[in-house]
């Protein structure tokens, strides 16, 4: 996930939420470089990760992609528009469970792609 858009409204919820890119950086455990490059719109960001900006700012993943999907929806899956749709009805805490499942399931895909 990729857009100038979504890093302009990460950006402005950080502010709203008083933070720099650094407290935030913490909160997700990434690189601060890696918040300027998201919010700037010149990195791509992951749904693991998006999911981490969410529980961070306590948003909704549709607040951060809202008009994101509209404009794109020609390119994106309807798997991914139910999912979206799913989460956006998640509390944080239920972000974060799902958040955790997706890692463990990617964790044992790779580990099922190297035996």
């Amino acid at each position: 996930m990729n857009t100038p858009k979504l890093g302009a409204r990460l950006k402005e919820a950080r502010n709203a939420k008083g933070l720099t890119a650094e407290q935030l950086s913490e909160l997700v455990n990434i690189n601060p470089k890696s918040i300027w490059l998201i919010e700037s719109g010149n990195r791509s960001t992951t749904l693991p990760t998006l999911l981490k900006f969410c529980h961070a700012l306590d948003l909704k993943p549709s607040d951060l992609l809202s008009g994101d999907l509209d404009n794109d929806v020609k390119n994106a899956t309807t798997e991914y528009l139910e999912l979206f749709e799913l989460m956006d009805i998640l509390n944080a805490k239920d972000l974060s469970v799902l958040e955790d499942i997706i890692q463990v399931t990617i964790k044992k895909r790779k580990s099922y792609r190297n035996s």
